[in-house]
């Protein structure tokens, strides 16, 4: 289980205000870079609040929700439904605050692979929650940015489309050619 981290909104001489930020004083280049660091991450903790508050709206006022709350909020119904669907994906104990809201919205996506009843394989509309973990804690252990986490998920999906396929095609897979890797001559 994660542990959540609470946003402290102070950080040397800056004070959040509901205006702006106020300032006290000089601030040091250190105290200038993490002010930015917290504006970055007060940005991302904005959008999984909005898909908390939404999830939270939907079990009391259902219908018009997303209406109700683009006028109130100012984004499209859109974005909105986007922030709800991943804050669903991702209740709060499952959530790393060490990576971003973008390392969560790629690894969303993974769905576990599932048989049907003829013993077919397909994938399901059911997350793989331990694969999405493993990634997820691969990135943070890492240090990989989105486009790193990014690019694993589309070679496990990848992979995943090829595992299926030659489960349910085992005869369509079953001799692999490939040229060899050097020049070859007819011996003149």
């Amino acid at each position: 289980m994660t542990e959540v981290t609470r946003l402290d909104l102070s950080q040397g001489p800056y004070e959040f205000t509901a205006c702006g930020l106020s300032l006290a004083g000089e601030s040091t280049p250190q105290e200038w870079e993490r002010c930015g660091e917290i504006l970055q991450r007060v940005d991302e903790a904005r959008q999984w609040a909005i898909g908390d508050w939404l999830r939270d709206g939907k079990q009391h006022y259902g219908d018009g929700l997303y209406k109700r709350a683009a006028e109130i909020t100012g984004l499209d119904q859109g974005t909105l439904r986007s922030f709800a669907s991943l804050a669903s994906s991702f209740h709060l104990s499952l959530r790393r605050d060490k990576l971003s809201y973008g390392h969560h919205k790629e690894s969303q996506g993974i769905k576990l692979i599932a048989e049907h009843e003829d013993g077919k394989l397909y994938l399901s509309n059911e997350p793989d929650r331990d694969t999405i973990a493993e990634l997820l804690g691969d990135a943070e252990k890492k240090g990989w940015p989105v486009v790193e986490l990014r690019a694993t998920v589309r070679e496990h999906k990848e992979w995943q489309r090829q595992h299926i396929a030659a489960a349910n095609e085992p005869e369509k897979y079953a001799v692999i050619y490939a040229d060899p890797p050097w020049q070859y001559s007819s011996g003149d």
